[in-house]
């Protein structure tokens, strides 16, 4: 959804246009860009939304071979989804005024009807405006994840059974809450770890990297950790994730908010992020790397299938030159996201009998 900088306080009107696909698929593409830079150069819309499929559903369409690109503003061009399984293209266009949306259907028609066929163009669609904000906050009623996580919003009550390990996340920033599989991957991965950690966790050093929401450096305070470097490009998340640990009564002391990695010792490596990065990085996240009593952990997520084979074989190489002997991995799955655990052999196989 590509849209102008617009306060939308009042109703939009969404017209939507059904695209015909070209025969073939550089032509395809091509045709698409031109439409829509034509749309905003002649119509000025409020916004384009250029069509959506979710990455569930590319995985079970079998069309999902890479996790993301990362910061390029686009997807690459061997994963058009939506022209792989569409005959024509759905677009919604956005106008503020109804007038300006007959106005749109109106030249639409005259520029492009004639040259597409199947080229359709249907009636404006009132969209009421809404407090999405008060809408997600709403949906969140929290979630429960093994082996003893209870992630909760602000304005529910903590339980009081010591069997569980609290998160209070603030859900209406837009940063993650601890729903999406691969932060509940790396949340289960930590929770079995304290569990079957021989040394002192009270003494542990953490590094998040690409810690978002701050939701796993707050989990990693949560279970003890003395200390956690949480790294995060985004200031805005860096904001929520402040909010949050606050939020958890997790002062600065414990947590490090940092745009940027430092030099500093860690038994414990956090990063759910995108596989581009997790490779460009590997050599910086083990190279800090090292272990309390022999116990170390390093848990990446934001994986999907294609992912593994490329990801694991770096960390492999990487934790065995850092470490002189081959560690030992496990891979946990939900959905279509996976997560990878290196570790010593012992505490490796203690996780995967808790699974």
């Amino acid at each position: 959804m590509t849209t102008r900088n617009h306060q939308r306080e009042r109703s939009t009107f969404v017209v939507r246009v059904e695209f015909p696909r070209a025969s073939r698929a550089r032509v395809d593409q091509a045709q698409r860009q031109y439409f829509f830079a034509w749309v905003w150069q002649n119509l000025q819309p409020l916004g384009v939304h250029e069509g959506t499929v979710l990455s569930a559903d590319a995985s079970r369409w079998g069309l999902l071979t890479e996790s993301w690109e990362v910061d390029s503003g686009k997807a690459p061009a061997s994963r058009d989804w939506i022209s792989s399984i569409k005959k024509s293209l759905p677009i919604e266009i956005y106008f503020g005024t109804r007038s300006e949306a007959l106005r749109g259907i109106h030249v639409l028609k005259k520029a492009w009807a004639p040259a597409l066929k199947g080229f359709r163009v249907r009636a404006p669609r009132e969209q009421k405006a809404k407090d999405w904000n008060r809408i997600s906050k709403k949906a969140f009623s929290g979630v429960s994840l093994p082996p003893f996580w209870k992630i909760l919003p602000p304005w529910k009550k903590k339980p009081r059974s010591n069997r569980f390990r609290t998160i209070v996340i603030n859900p209406g920033a837009g940063f993650g809450t601890g729903t999406h599989e691969t932060t509940q991957l790396c949340l289960t991965v930590m929770g079995y770890l304290s569990q079957n950690w021989s040394s002192n966790w009270k003494e542990l050093q953490v590094l998040d990297f690409g810690s978002g929401s701050g939701i796993l450096s707050v989990g990693a305070a949560v279970l003890g950790a003395k200390s956690v470097d949480s790294v995060e490009i985004d200031p805005l998340a860096i904001r929520n994730a402040r909010e949050n640990a606050r939020l958890n009564q997790v002062g600065p002391s414990r947590i490090h908010f940092r745009q940027k990695q430092r030099r500093r010792k860690s038994s414990v490596i956090l990063a759910n992020i995108l596989k581009p990065v997790l490779l460009a990085e590997s050599k910086n996240l083990v190279r800090d790397l090292e272990p309390q009593n022999g116990n170390w952990c390093v848990i990446l997520s934001g994986l999907v299938k294609a992912d593994l084979t490329s990801v694991t074989r770096e960390y492999t190489r990487q934790l065995e030159k850092h470490f002189g002997s081959r560690p030992t991995h496990l891979k946990l799955q939900k959905k279509e996201w996976f997560a990878l655990a290196f570790g010593p052999r012992k505490i490796i196989s203690q996780i995967q009998h808790c699974l």
